[in-house]
C-alpha cells in the first residue's frame, strides 16, 4: 500500500492508503460455464436437506399421533408399516443430504479453480 502525497492530513483524514493492484484471469467460455455449473450444483446442495427433514418430521408425527384403520382395502398394520418404512427412507435421505451439504465450495476455492491452468 502506498501513502498518497497529494492528499493533505486534516482533522478528519489521518492517513490515506491505496490498494488498487489487480489480477486478470483469461479463461474460455466453455471452461467457465463448466466451473460455474459445478459451483451452482454445490450451492444447491446447501439446502438439499430441507425436504427430507420436512418428510421425516411429518411422517414421524403421523406415526405417533394416528390410529391407522383399514382403508382402501389395506389393513391398519400395513398402513403403519408403509408410514414406518417411508420415515426410515426419508431419514436415510436426510442423512445423505446433510453429508452432501458439508461439501460446499467456497468463493476462494471457486476463484482458485477458475485460475487453474488445466
Amino acid at each position: 500500500m502506498q501513502k498518497h502525497n497529494h492528499i493533505r492530513k486534516n482533522d478528519y483524514v489521518s492517513k490515506v492508503y491505496t490498494n488498487i493492484s489487480s489480477e486478470v484471469v483469461q479463461i474460455t467460455t466453455d471452461k467457465l460455464r463448466i466451473i460455474l455449473k459445478d459451483y451452482l450444483e454445490s450451492v444447491a446442495k446447501r439446502s438439499s436437506w430441507h425436504t427430507p427433514l420436512g418428510l421425516v418430521l411429518t411422517l414421524f408425527l403421523s406415526i405417533s399421533t394416528t390410529e391407522f384403520k383399514t382403508t382402501l382395502g389395506v389393513n391398519s398394520s400395513t398402513w403403519c408399516a408403509v408410514f414406518f418404512m417411508a420415515t426410515i427412507l426419508s431419514a436415510i435421505w436426510l442423512i445423505a443430504a446433510l453429508v452432501g451439504s458439508r461439501k460446499v465450495v467456497s468463493i476462494e476455492e471457486l476463484i482458485s479453480k477458475i485460475k487453474e491452468n488445466k
